[in-house]
Protein backbone atom coordinates (compact mmCIF):
# COMPACT_ATOMS: atom_id res chain seq x y z
CA UNK A 1 0.00 0.00 0.00
CA UNK A 2 1.52 3.40 -1.12
CA UNK A 3 0.97 6.39 1.46
CA UNK A 4 1.11 9.86 -0.16
CA UNK A 5 4.31 11.07 2.09
CA UNK A 6 7.01 13.79 1.36
CA UNK A 7 9.99 12.35 3.20
CA UNK A 8 12.68 14.83 5.02
CA UNK A 9 16.06 13.38 6.60
CA UNK A 10 18.11 14.99 9.06
CA UNK A 11 21.69 14.61 10.26
CA UNK A 12 20.84 15.51 14.23
CA UNK A 13 18.57 16.83 16.42
CA UNK A 14 19.29 20.46 15.05
CA UNK A 15 19.06 19.78 11.53
CA UNK A 16 15.40 17.96 12.33
CA UNK A 17 14.45 20.88 14.51
CA UNK A 18 14.92 23.02 11.10
CA UNK A 19 13.13 20.83 8.73
CA UNK A 20 10.41 20.65 11.06
CA UNK A 21 10.00 24.75 10.96
CA UNK A 22 10.28 24.58 7.84
CA UNK A 23 7.73 21.92 6.60
CA UNK A 24 5.70 21.66 9.83
CA UNK A 25 5.12 17.73 9.24
CA UNK A 26 2.00 15.48 10.65
CA UNK A 27 4.66 13.08 11.25
CA UNK A 28 8.55 12.78 12.97
CA UNK A 29 10.48 9.44 13.09
CA UNK A 30 13.64 9.77 15.11
CA UNK A 31 16.18 7.83 16.54
CA UNK A 32 17.29 8.65 20.12
CA UNK A 33 21.12 8.37 19.34
CA UNK A 34 22.49 11.26 17.69
CA UNK A 35 25.23 13.66 16.49
CA UNK A 36 25.57 16.84 18.08
CA UNK A 37 21.49 17.04 19.54
CA UNK A 38 19.96 13.44 20.91
CA UNK A 39 16.45 12.51 19.75
CA UNK A 40 15.73 13.36 23.97
CA UNK A 41 16.75 17.21 23.53
CA UNK A 42 15.03 16.99 20.03
CA UNK A 43 12.23 15.59 21.54
CA UNK A 44 12.14 18.13 24.56
CA UNK A 45 12.56 21.74 22.08
CA UNK A 46 9.60 20.27 20.03
CA UNK A 47 7.32 20.34 22.90
CA UNK A 48 8.80 23.14 24.20
CA UNK A 49 8.94 25.34 20.93
CA UNK A 50 6.01 23.78 18.24
CA UNK A 51 3.03 23.91 19.92
CA UNK A 52 1.23 22.02 16.95
CA UNK A 53 -0.69 19.17 18.94
CA UNK A 54 -1.44 17.18 16.04
CA UNK A 55 2.34 16.14 15.09
CA UNK A 56 3.17 12.28 16.54
CA UNK A 57 6.39 11.58 17.19
CA UNK A 58 7.62 8.52 17.07
CA UNK A 59 10.88 6.67 18.05
CA UNK A 60 12.75 3.54 16.71
CA UNK A 61 15.48 3.43 19.17
CA UNK A 62 17.67 0.02 20.47
CA UNK A 63 17.28 1.52 23.91
CA UNK A 64 15.25 -0.49 26.33
CA UNK A 65 12.53 1.12 28.59
CA UNK A 66 14.52 1.08 31.57
CA UNK A 67 17.45 2.93 29.87
CA UNK A 68 14.61 5.71 28.26
CA UNK A 69 13.47 6.01 31.68
CA UNK A 70 17.58 6.24 33.32
CA UNK A 71 17.77 9.19 30.53
CA UNK A 72 14.60 10.85 32.13
CA UNK A 73 11.86 9.38 29.78
CA UNK A 74 9.92 11.14 26.82
CA UNK A 75 6.57 12.33 27.27
CA UNK A 76 3.67 10.00 26.87
CA UNK A 77 2.25 11.04 23.61
CA UNK A 78 5.66 9.92 22.01
CA UNK A 79 5.27 6.34 20.63
CA UNK A 80 7.99 4.38 20.78
CA UNK A 81 9.38 1.45 19.19
CA UNK A 82 12.39 -1.24 19.47
CA UNK A 83 14.88 -2.19 16.33
CA UNK A 84 14.39 -4.08 14.21
CA UNK A 85 11.43 -1.78 13.12
CA UNK A 86 7.81 -3.19 12.88
CA UNK A 87 6.71 -2.08 9.41
CA UNK A 88 2.86 -2.63 9.74
CA UNK A 89 2.31 -0.67 12.85
CA UNK A 90 4.98 2.29 11.79
CA UNK A 91 2.62 2.17 8.63
CA UNK A 92 -0.65 2.20 10.26
CA UNK A 93 0.54 5.41 12.32
CA UNK A 94 1.61 7.41 9.52
CA UNK A 95 -1.47 6.09 7.25
CA UNK A 96 -3.59 7.72 10.47
CA UNK A 97 -1.79 10.97 10.85
CA UNK A 98 -2.14 11.55 7.04
CA UNK A 99 -5.72 10.93 7.23
CA UNK A 100 -6.49 13.46 10.44
CA UNK A 101 -4.49 15.96 8.91
CA UNK A 102 -6.82 15.45 5.74
CA UNK A 103 -9.66 14.97 7.84
CA UNK A 104 -8.60 18.83 9.85
CA UNK A 105 -7.59 20.30 6.54
CA UNK A 106 -11.55 19.81 4.89
CA UNK A 107 -13.41 21.26 7.88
Amino acid sequence: CQLPVNIKTAEDGFEGLMQIGRHNPVAIITDLMMPNMDGFSMIQAIHEKFKRTNTKIIVITVLSQDEINERGGLPNDVVVFQKPIPLKDLRNIIRTCIENENSAASV
